[in-house]
C-alpha cells in the first residue's frame, strides 16, 4: 500500500474508485503527455512513492507538464530513493478528506474518524480538523467502508492513514495509502484520547487490538507553523528565530522543537511546530485556535501564523466551505501593516529585527526568500533571498523573456521553485548555471527592458 500505483491497481480489483489515471509509471515525457491528454488537464504528476505533498504538482497544459516533468522526478528521487512519477486527474473543485486506522496481524481493524485536510498550499497541508463539518453521516459511513474493505483486502498490520478526494455530491475518490504516522495524527488523538504513536509500537510488537474500544468527542484542529513567507508565495524563510513563545491553556498542545536562538536551516524541512486545539464544539475549538494564534510568537523570520489566522476569519472556513485550491484562488494575502499600533496589538507581527523589545510585539516582517518580482527601482534585477542550488535553466544570457517566462528552477528545504521573469526584456545577465550553490543576496539574473 506504500507504493501509490500498486495500491491503485489493489483498490481497482476491490471494486474502489481510485482518481483516474496511470496504473503504471511514465518513463518518459512522451508517455505522461500521452495520459495527461487521454485524461484531459489539469492532470497531478506525482512520485510513486511520495506523500507530504512532495514529489507533486498540478499542471494545465503540455507546456506546464514539460516543465515540471524532471523537477517531480527529482524530488522524488531526494525524498523517496525512486524518481518513478505516474499522472492522474486533478479533480477540481476537490476537497480532501482522510481517515485514520490502526490494525494488527490478528486481523483486528479500528476505525479511528475522518479527518479534513482541504486548506493546503502547495499541495501541502497547513489546516487539519476532525470531524470535516461538511461530511454527512452517509459520507462518514461510505469512508467507513472504504476504509474498512481497503485494511482487509491488503491484510494491513500498523497504524495508517487512507486519504481520499471528495466532490461536492460527497463522491469519494482513493487518492493514497500512508502506511506510517501522518503530521496530523494528533488531531485524532486529541478527539479519540490516545497515544497513536502508542499503539503503533504495541501492534509491532504483536499485541492484539482485540476488546480496544474508543470514542471520539469534541473537535479539534491542528494548525501547521511553518517557516515561510505568505506574502512572497509561501516561500521557505531559512534565518534565526530571534523570540519565541508558545500559546498555553486548556485542550492546547504544541508539539515543536524550535527556541529562541534555533537557527532555521535551508536543508531541511520548514514545519517548526504544530499547534492543536480541542473543544466540546467546533465554535469552542475555533475560538480556542484562534485566541492561540494570537497569543503565538516567532521573531526573526516570517511564518504561516498570522494567515492562519486570518483564513478562521473568513466565512467560507467557518461553513466548512473550503476546497484544496482555496487559498490561491479566493484568499488575498496581504502584506502586515509597517506600523505596531499599540503595546499589545490584536495580531501579533513577525520580526526580522535582532533587538526586539520584550514588552512588545515583534516589529512585522520584511519579505524574505526569493523575490520574484524585482525591485521597485530595477524590476529586472532577481536575487536570492536566502541560500540554495539551482537545479535547472531555461534562458540564457542575451535571450528575450516575456513577463511569466520560466528562468530557473531553485531548491531550498528540499522544495523546488520555478522562478519566472518579472517583466518582459532581454537577459543581460544570467549569473548561474545548473548545480550551482547561491547565497542570500546574490544577484542572479537581470533583465533589460
Amino acid at each position: 500500500m506504500g507504493d501509490k500505483i500498486e495500491s491503485r491497481k489493489l483498490i481497482s480489483k476491490a471494486g474502489l474508485q481510485p482518481v483516474p489515471g496511470q496504473l503504471k509509471p511514465s518513463r518518459t515525457k512522451r508517455e505522461a503527455l500521452k495520459d495527461a491528454n487521454r485524461f484531459g488537464y489539469p492532470v497531478a504528476l506525482k512520485a510513486a512513492h511520495g506523500g507530504g505533498g512532495k514529489g507533486l504538482r498540478i499542471v494545465k497544459n503540455d507546456d506546464e507538464l514539460n516543465e515540471n516533468f524532471e523537477i517531480v522526478k527529482r524530488e522524488s528521487e531526494a525524498y523517496f530513493g525512486s524518481d518513478q512519477v505516474y499522472v492522474e486527474k486533478f479533480i477540481k473543485p476537490a476537497r480532501h478528506v482522510e481517515t485514520q486506522i490502526l490494525s494488527d496481524k490478528f486481523g483486528n481493524h479500528i476505525y479511528l474518524g475522518e479527518r479534513d485536510c482541504s486548506l493546503q498550499r502547495r499541495n501541502q497541508k497547513l489546516i487539519e480538523e476532525s470531524p470535516p463539518i461538511w461530511l454527512s453521516e452517509y459520507g462518514q459511513e461510505k469512508l467507513k467502508d472504504a476504509t474498512m474493505r481497503i485494511a482487509k483486502i491488503s491484510n494491513y498490520v500498523n497504524a495508517g492513514t487512507v486519504e481520499f478526494l471528495a466532490d461536492a455530491d460527497e463522491n469519494f475518490y482513493f487518492l493514497e495509502m500512508n502506511t506510517r504516522l501522518q503530521v496530523e495524527h494528533t488531531v485524532t488523538e486529541m478527539r479519540y484520547g490516545i497515544d497513536i504513536v502508542k499503539e503503533q509500537i504495541k501492534i509491532a510488537l504483536g499485541n492484539s487490538l482485540d476488546g480496544f474500544v474508543v470514542e471520539p468527542r469534541g473537535h479539534s484542529i491542528e494548525f501547521r507553523i511553518n517557516a515561510e513567507d505568505p506574502t512572497n508565495n509561501f516561500l521557505p524563510t531559512p534565518g534565526t528565530i530571534t523570540e519565541y513563545r508558545e500559546p498555553m491553556g486548556n485542550g492546547v498542545r504544541v508539539d515543536g522543537w524550535v527556541k529562541t536562538g534555533t537557527a532555521i536551516s535551508h536543508f531541511y524541512d520548514n514545519l517548526i511546530a504544530k499547534l492543536i486545539v480541542w473543544g466540546v464544539s467546533r465554535e469552542e475549538a475555533l475560538s480556542k485556535g484562534q485566541r492561540c494564534l494570537e497569543e503565538y510568537i516567532v521573531g526573526g523570520i516570517p511564518t504561516t501564523i498570522n494567515v492562519l489566522g486570518d483564513v478562521l476569519k473568513t466565512k467560507e472556513f467557518k461553513e466548512g466551505r473550503v476546497h484544496v485550491k482555496f487559498l490561491e484562488e479566493n484568499f488575498k494575502i496581504k502584506e502586515v501593516e509597517d506600523e505596531v499600533s499599540s503595546d499589545r496589538p490584536s495580531k501579533v507581527n513577525i520580526s526580522l529585527d535582532d533587538s526586539g523589545s520584550p514588552t512588545l510585539a515583534p516589529q512585522p516582517p520584511k519579505k524574505i526568500g526569493m523575490d520574484l518580482t524585482g525591485s521597485i527601482k530595477n524590476p529586472g534585477i532577481i536575487t536570492a533571498g536566502m541560500q540554495g542550488t539551482i537545479m535547472d535553466t531555461m534562458t540564457k544570457k542575451g535571450k528575450k523573456v516575456k513577463k511569466g517566462d520560466s528562468l530557473f528552477v531553485l531548491e531550498a528545504m528540499k522544495m523546488e521553485n520555478v522562478i519566472t521573469s518579472p517583466i518582459n526584456g532581454i537577459i543581460k545577465q544570467f549569473n548561474i548555471k545548473k548545480g550551482q550553490p547561491v547565497n542570500k543576496g546574490d544577484v542572479l539574473v537581470e533583465i533589460e527592458l
